[in-house]
């Protein structure tokens, strides 16, 4: 039986290896003295530049050609803190910033700049923010929140919520 299970395991290995597909690297982009570190959230503008949140370095815009910093570290409404997740807004950016709050950048000069903040409803609880998708006018939020505590069984959980505009006030 060891045997069978060990052939078997030596030809799924085989079979995937034959059918693995190779990248070849066709460009790479050079900052010199630009320390970038761990990307926690990143994305693709509409521009074709990566918008990317770094761990103890910031936000940055990339190209080819340079690094753009924006939304430096702050409680400030063009600043960024405790950014949970990052995803196109129609022709702008939004960043979750820390739970149930959600702030908007749009692109001037290369750069995002803040254009407004928006305070999703909130629940008897806080609902914990995954990551988002703005489309059709609608805030998709994923995540978690407990919903009811329940003697018998624990807790009621949701981990997905839906905006609509009336459920979100701007700032």
């Amino acid at each position: 039986m060891k045997l069978l299970k060990t052939l078997l395991f030596i030809s799924i290995m085989t079979t995937s290896l034959w059918c693995a597909e190779s990248f070849e690297i066709i460009e790479t982009w050079n900052h010199k003295h630009e320390p970038l570190g761990y990307a926690v959230f990143s994305l693709v503008d509409n521009d074709g530049h990566v918008v990317a949140s770094f761990f103890k370095t910031g936000h940055r815009v990339i190209s080819p050609e340079k690094v753009i910093k924006f939304g430096p570290f702050g409680q400030g409404p063009s600043d960024l803190m405790g950014v949970y997740g990052v995803f196109p807004h129609n022709q702008d950016i939004a960043f979750v910033e820390r739970a149930e709050k959600i702030k908007i950048f749009t692109k001037k000069e290369g750069a995002y700049v803040w254009k407004n903040t928006v305070w999703p409803k909130r629940g008897k609880h806080i609902h914990v923010v995954g990551d988002g998708l703005f489309y059709d006018n609608k805030w998709f939020i994923s995540g978690w929140e407990v919903l009811n505590y329940t003697k018998d069984d624990g807790k009621d959980v949701s981990f997905f919520k839906v905006f609509n505009k009336q459920a979100i006030a701007l700032r």
